[in-house]
């Protein structure tokens, strides 16, 4: 029998918003989930893992986020799928520069319910508070 858990390489792309740059689709680590924890070496955890679903109702399973594409390229999830439209994470600086733009976008649109707002860094915080 095959280990699920043993399919997750710990990247954390899952847990961060994937937005469309240039026509390609880049997870920003700055836009993480709330619980997301960087634990080291590359490697991410969720802090609420064993009652996520509780604490974290935005929190949803690989079944349902497989057919959105939101699983980076290397994903052992994936089963198979193509990685043309996977999430790459984006680099701090390129996120930096594009900082109002993303800033604008989400001011429009809402910020996520599961992004801390308040631990965002100050170059990446809303423009607007409604």
């Amino acid at each position: 029998m095959i280990d699920r858990e043993a399919l997750c390489h710990r990247c954390g792309v899952c847990c961060m918003a994937a937005l469309r740059v240039n026509g390609r689709v880049v997870a920003i680590r700055e836009l993480a989930c709330r619980y997301l924890q960087d634990v080291g070496k590359g490697a991410f955890a969720c802090s609420v893992y064993d009652h996520r679903f509780e604490v974290a109702p935005w929190c949803r399973t690989v079944p349902q986020v497989l057919p959105e594409g939101v699983l980076a390229a290397d994903c052992g999830y994936r089963e198979g799928q193509s990685t043309s439209q996977a999430p790459v994470r984006m680099h701090a600086r390129l996120v930096k520069l594009i900082a109002p733009n993303i800033s604008a976008v989400f001011d429009a649109a809402g910020w996520p319910e599961w992004l801390d707002v308040a631990a965002l860094p100050e170059w990446l915080r809303p423009t607007r508070i409604d």
